[in-house]
């Protein structure tokens, strides 16, 4: 079904497929992603989590749009 995950810093990501294991830390989707928040909006065809959540990989052809920002909102 629809995948929708809120990240505290104002993040949502959304997916129809994902699968984690959260005592390894990891998860990853291989349906359309896409990712919008107070730092821009991601586009991408997958995603892989990994190091417990403090690295995603956007996966296949992906978008980026980044608005004007400091780095402490990414």
């Amino acid at each position: 079904g629809d995948v929708t995950i809120f990240h505290d810093k104002g993040y949502e990501f959304r997916t129809k497929f994902l699968t984690l294991d959260l005592l390894k830390g990891i998860g990853s989707s291989t349906t359309p992603v896409n990712v919008h928040g107070l730092a821009g909006e991601i586009s991408s065809q997958g995603l892989k989590i990994s190091r417990q959540g403090t690295r995603i990989l956007f996966t296949g052809k992906s978008k980026a749009i980044l608005r004007g920002s400091s780095r402490r909102d990414l």
